[in-house]
């Protein structure tokens, strides 16, 4: 019982910090779209994620970061030029 707790606890800590790190990371392919390190390392955050979590993270991590490639490509936040 106390080791699932904990385990648990230290899996949800893991989880967020992939996503805080994967939203600083997006964040940085926005404003810069042709860099490829990011695109692979946000593909390795999606291995962990899919990895550790069975929910679809990996999969929502892997739908944002198409998302922040099209947008970067069509010049604009979700694809809409300022």
């Amino acid at each position: 019982h106390g080791l699932s707790v904990a385990a648990r606890e230290r899996s949800e800590h893991i989880r967020a910090e992939v996503d805080r790190r994967a939203t600083q990371l997006l964040d940085e392919l926005r404003a810069a779209p042709q860099n490829p390190i990011i695109p692979a390392q946000l593909a390795a955050a999606q291995q962990v994620m899919d990895a550790l979590f069975d929910d679809g993270s990996g999969d929502l991590l892997a739908r944002r970061l198409r998302n922040a490639q099209a947008a970067g490509q069509s010049g604009g936040v979700y694809g809409l030029k300022s």
